[in-house]
């Protein structure tokens, strides 16, 4: 499942900021050799960054994005290094938190965080960049995850991070969960029953702390917005003409539905492939919905015309957080589902050609 290209920027802020608070104090041996590295880091990723926003095409960024997570890797080599030349040393408990940063940047890179948020566990199990690293954790599918985030449940002495790493934990086995629906929709294992006993244990072990309302939220998802689920009906109106729309109206066709903003620019990037696919596909029992989170109507009657973007589109009530992105739980844009002839969530958060080659998937089996 693809990630918005902008959390690789906030990645960079997150490496600069912490190599701004490097103090002038005499370090460690391993602190010497950790932020040594992540200087080098920060210096090269700024360049790639400043590159990635002044690129002006998706193929463009796309490329620029692999290089930046190719020199991710390659220095979380560097940092892995640190932490197994100076165990036990303060640099190698920064080291393995910042190499955890991986976890929340490409499927390409998960295991090599999963490998160091393990070491970061075992290493220095009280320690308090585990809180902190497990936001890295969140949109990983990595199996590699589940030893140690069930470890930190076991040993961590704070509640709030237990429960940290109950509700991410939950959300990994509801994404491998979808990684295997997608290979195989008929055999769909016991992946979200384990996450829904998981946390509804935690909605009671854990309902002391600052997360406990999440649980509410992740259970809702789970149940309701995950593949192989019936998502929430959607009952609004069309942005451009103001007349009733509905969800349910486009049952017996694939549908791609698409929560987007022009405010945002990973929203704009998906404009010329979704042209492609209304194109390529008109005809075809397959259309394109989308959910619209621009504040100004007119303005966003007039992106829909010069865009080209000739398809409905659901008034979000003039924001991020209207009714139906309130509904759906959208914190990030775009969001994307697709679902079959059957009204049934078959694949989420796909972009380029994995996206085409689901839909043509789903056509095909429904003869289209």
């Amino acid at each position: 499942m693809n990630r918005p290209f902008v959390l690789l920027i906030l990645l960079w802020v997150f490496t600069a900021a912490t190599a701004a608070q490097a103090q002038k104090a005499k370090l460690t041996p391993g602190q010497e050799h950790y932020r040594a590295a992540l200087k080098n880091l920060v210096a090269e990723r700024q360049a790639l960054v400043r590159q990635f926003q002044a690129a002006t095409t998706f193929d463009e960024k796309l490329k620029i994005r692999r290089q930046i997570v190719a020199l991710m890797i390659q220095f979380s080599d560097r940092f892995l290094k640190v932490a197994a030349d100076h165990p036990k040393d303060p640099g190698a408990e920064e080291a393995l938190a910042q190499a955890a940063t991986l976890l929340e940047v490409d499927e390409t890179a998960e295991a090599q965080g999963a490998k160091a948020l393990a070491l970061l566990v075992a290493e220095f199990p009280q320690s308090k960049r585990i809180g902190p690293a497990l936001q890295w954790a969140r949109s990983a599918s990595t199996p590699e995850l589940d030893k140690p985030l069930r470890q930190i449940m076991k040993v961590h002495a704070d509640p709030e991070v237990q429960s940290r790493a109950c509700l991410v934990l939950a959300e990994n086995l509801r994404r491998r969960h979808e990684l295997a629906f997608q290979k195989n929709p008929t055999e769909p294992g016991g992946l979200l029953q384990e996450a829904g006993k998981l946390l509804r244990f935690g909605q009671a072990a854990y309902r002391n702390t600052n997360s406990a309302d999440e649980y509410v939220v992740a259970l809702f998802a789970l149940e309701h917005l995950t593949a192989g689920m019936r998502p929430p009906a959607i009952d609004g109106e069309d942005v451009v003409t103001g007349k009733p729309l509905r969800l349910s109206d486009f049952k017996g066709k694939v549908v791609l539905l698409c929560f987007w903003g022009n405010w945002s620019p990973p929203c704009r990037d998906l404009f010329p492939q979704q042209r492609a696919l209304a194109k390529r596909l008109g005809g075809k029992p397959f259309t394109l919905l989308g959910v619209n989170s621009d504040k100004d109507r007119e303005k966003t009657r007039t992106v829909i015309a010069k865009e080209q973007l000739a398809w409905p589109h659901f008034w979000n009530g003039g924001g991020r957080d209207g009714p139906i992105a309130k509904r759906y739980g959208v914190r990030v844009w775009p969001t994307i589902y697709v679902l079959d002839a059957d009204g049934v969530i078959r694949v989420r958060n796909v972009t380029g050609p994995a996206l085409d080659e689901a839909i043509d998937r789903l056509l095909k089996e429904q003869g289209g």
